[in-house]
């Protein structure tokens, strides 16, 4: 997984690159974004969390100098009428949990700060206050994913594409379960499936490659 020029701010907006999908790797470009959805893209990208988890999110869950965030609440949107948008003090499986943020998200953050002007309230959101509505997230991920041809449910694709990429790179299924939240490891098998699917993919290709040459 990589991000190149990566500007949420001003006139350019977050571009994307290398995003895993059905086993595959592809390579997208997400723009134009609206610059707080930007910041949300990029925050999903590289923690995997729901988008929920992530338009839940306050400034004081997130520890910027121990590089630390706090996942205990989730966005409920309300879906059809006479209903209210609220945040759940719970996570999908009901429990907290602590994870590490790279160093870029960090930074990313901290820009956020700036350019938004708030160190207090919702950390995605347009004035601190009001959350997201579910459908101008995904109304936006999609239109940037349709751009370059992609099918995809941008808010689910996004932790996908964390999950795929984090255990290609690590092997590491046990610190994956955690990150994402799950119950057990058999959820997160998933993953460990599509990465070996992808390897011999690839040691295929390069066998054929290095028979081509013979």
């Amino acid at each position: 997984m990589s991000t190149n020029n990566l500007l949420p701010f001003g006139k350019h907006y977050l571009i994307v690159e290398s995003v895993f999908t059905n086993g595959m790797k592809i390579t997208i470009r997400l723009r134009p974004l609206a610059k707080g959805y930007a910041v949300l893209a990029h925050f999903q990208f590289n923690t995997g969390t729901r988008v929920g988890e992530a338009c839940a999110l306050d400034w004081q869950d997130i520890d910027l100098n121990a590089g630390l965030v706090r996942i205990s609440k989730s966005v409920q949107w309300a879906r059809g009428k006479n209903r209210t948008t609220v945040i759940s003090e719970l996570t999908k499986t009901g429990k907290t949990r602590v994870i590490p943020l790279l160093d870029m998200v960090k930074d990313i953050l901290v820009k956020w700060q700036t350019y938004s002007r708030r160190a207090t309230g919702l950390v995605f959101s347009q004035n601190g206050f009001k959350l997201l509505e579910y459908r101008s997230v995904q109304y936006r991920y999609d239109k940037s994913f349709k751009a370059v041809g992609l099918n995809a449910s941008a808010s689910h694709i996004l932790r996908h594409s964390f999950s795929t990429d984090f255990q290609l790179k690590t092997q590491d299924q046990f610190a994956l379960s955690k990150i994402l939240g799950h119950k057990n490891l058999k959820q997160t098998e998933h993953y460990a499936k599509i990465t070996n699917e992808t390897m011999q993919i690839g040691l295929r290709s390069y066998n054929e490659a290095l028979q081509e040459k013979e």
